[in-house]
C-alpha cells in the first residue's frame, strides 16, 4: 500500500470524479484509476461503486 494510492482515493472521494481527481493530482485519469485499483488490491475490497455517476463509495469505502 502506497501513500500515493491513498491520496488518489481521497481525491476521488472528495471530487466524486476520476477525471477531476486526476486534474487535482496533476495525473492522467488512467493513472488515478490504477492507483485506486492498487489500493483496492492491497485491502482486498472494492472501495468505489463504478456503476454510479457521480462516483460513490461502497460501504467499505466509507469505512476507509
Amino acid at each position: 500500500m502506497k501513500l500515493d494510492d491513498i491520496e488518489a482515493f481521497v481525491a476521488v472521494v472528495h471530487s466524486q470524479s476520476l477525471s477531476q481527481a486526476a486534474d487535482m493530482l496533476a495525473l492522467t485519469q488512467p493513472a488515478v484509476t490504477r492507483r485506486i485499483q492498487n489500493f483496492e488490491e492491497a485491502l482486498g475490497v472494492e472501495l468505489l461503486d463504478r456503476n454510479t455517476k457521480p462516483l460513490k463509495t461502497t460501504p467499505m469505502g466509507r469505512v476507509v
